[in-house]
């Protein structure tokens, strides 16, 4: 699928600001009638099949040591299933190798016996299917703390300007220019965030339309076998969109408080220059 070198040249880009901004979903269906350029029996193709591609992106601690660091990362997948053969070929891009580690525990000897059967196209498509979910928990995985953070780090930034000192002998912050501009820094990664969870957003719900279209469709085969397997996977995107959105309205509130939280240093910094003065 031509695209997907699309989502592949963000990899290369060297402002990570742009690679957040870019974001996607593809789809290329051929049921009705066989690919030609499609077709190798000898390689489990029929012709008949879809393919997509997508990014997501997560967040990752990536240190725990003072001061913390957060570091937002990507992955873009390219799928190709055939659904009379079963075959699938999966094309993962990310920075390191925890995706294909997860893939590999999910669908190895280990794994559950259903994510492993591969004799039939029906079961070729729920291991398929599960690995879809994979990525998607891994992008919503570890926002929820990492909005936590910037909670902690802007309450800990203003506290003094909001309740002044708490105790006998307490010495009152000094507010001084970089203050203001740390507090910029924090409101802009919430925005960040913002903007990440949204387009994330936007790619699961395309990928649980395309299924949701694909048991529509008469010339998909699998409708009726898969049908089960297909509505558990967009139950299970439909929970992520939500608790993405839940994140979301957090991660808002907290842009509109450190607005105020701004304003409030702003006219400290100005009260200390007056007695200065």
């Amino acid at each position: 699928m031509p695209s997907y070198l699309d989502f592949m040249f963000v990899f290369g880009l060297s402002n990570s600001a742009r690679e957040l901004r870019f974001s996607g979903f593809r789809e290329q269906v051929s049921l009705k009638t066989s690919a030609v350029s499609l077709v190798a029996p000898s390689m489990g193709r029929s012709g008949h099949s879809f393919q997509l591609c997508y990014n997501l992106k997560g967040v990752a601690r990536i240190s725990t040591e003072k001061p913390i660091q957060w570091s937002v990362r990507q992955i873009a997948i390219h799928h190709q299933f055939d659904v009379d053969e079963g075959t699938a070929l999966w094309i993962v891009t990310k920075g390191d190798l925890e995706i294909k580690d997860r893939i590999k525990a999910l669908t190895g000897k280990d794994a559950r016996p259903d994510y492993r059967a591969l004799a039939s196209p029906e079961e070729c498509l729920k291991s398929s299917l599960a690995v879809h979910l994979l990525n998607c928990h891994w992008s919503v995985g570890d926002w929820r703390w990492y909005i936590q953070y910037l909670e902690d780090a802007i309450d800990n930034e203003t506290d003094t300007a909001i309740h002044g000192r708490r105790g006998h002998g307490e010495v009152a912050r000094i507010y001084v220019p970089a203050d203001l501009q740390t507090l910029q820094d924090y409101q802009d990664k919430m925005n960040e965030t913002i903007m990440v969870l949204q387009a994330n957003n936007h790619v699961l719900m395309s990928l649980r339309d395309f299924y949701e279209a694909l048991l529509d469709n008469s010339a998909f085969p699998l409708r009726d076998k898969s049908h089960e397997d297909v509505t558990y996977f967009t139950k299970q995107v439909n929970e992520m969109i939500h608790d993405s959105s839940m994140q979301i309205s957090r991660a808002e509130l907290l842009v509109r408080i450190t607005s105020d939280r701004k304003d409030l240093v702003s006219e400290k910094l100005s009260t200390q220059l007056t007695i200065e003065h």
